[in-house]
């Protein structure tokens, strides 16, 4: 069997161009998917393995089946059920678990609804998207109720991601995870993230069919109320 990297640029564009007709995914976006996986076998078969772990919206894609991206499982590209013949890379990374990804994407968003910007980039609406995939499939209410994970997540990030609002003040992250969580944006940055999501949608990175930018919405709205009406954790040391 071939090795996907062994024909030339040219056959590997056609041969991708052959998976896109068959999958309706996007030729580059499968590509993309491959150089994830291929990437993540050979950091996670160097020195550094035992200290990486594969998180964010890819690893709910590719290993958790929360989102559908790029893949459904992290063994396997998601061209190799339309190339026969052909090897793929696979992997077996170190997983972070997806109520931790929760409160990771849940308090990105926190900050976004503080400062009305968001420092990553354009394509930042995948975070409202995965919250809600993620309470679907459980984890959101999973990762409320584990208190201790709320807060090893609020102090991580107020070590190494602290963000202040336009007025310079602290974003407070542990406020975030006790019971003062924004998942839903004011005027001028709702017409950010909704067009950002727009764009997403356009450009093909959801694989399912997703819902109107108001349902969507709606969904963080109901998922902000639970994590609210929670019992507040004791304040930090300290």
């Amino acid at each position: 069997m071939a090795e996907f990297f062994q024909p030339s640029t040219a056959e590997r564009l056609e041969a991708l161009d052959s998976a896109a007709n068959t999958s309706d995914i996007l030729p580059h976006l499968l590509e993309k998917d491959i150089w994830v996986v291929w990437a993540l076998r050979h950091l996670f078969a160097g020195p550094y393995a035992a200290h990486l772990v594969f998180k964010g919206g890819t690893s709910l894609s590719k290993a958790c089946r929360v989102i559908r991206r790029f893949s459904e499982d992290v063994d396997h590209c998601d061209a190799s059920v339309h190339l026969q013949g052909i090897e793929f890379p696979t992997t077996t990374p170190q997983v972070m678990r997806a109520e931790r990804t929760f409160w990771e994407k849940a308090t990105a968003i926190h900050v976004f609804c503080a400062h009305g910007e968001f420092r990553g980039g354009e394509r930042f609406a995948r975070h409202w998207h995965d919250v809600t995939r993620l309470d679907a499939a459980g984890f959101a209410d999973a990762a409320i109720a584990d208190v201790g994970l709320a807060r090893a997540v609020a102090d991580h990030k107020s070590i190494f991601f602290a963000e202040k609002n336009p007025r310079g003040e602290i974003i407070d992250y542990h406020a975030a995870v006790s019971g003062g969580l924004r998942l839903v944006p004011n005027d001028g940055a709702l017409a950010k993230l909704a067009n950002d999501y727009q764009q997403m949608v356009d450009d093909g990175l959801f694989l399912d069919d997703v819902e109107a930018f108001e349902a969507l919405l709606e969904r963080c709205r109901a998922v902000q109320q639970r994590a609210n009406v929670k019992k507040s954790l004791p304040a930090p040391k300290k």
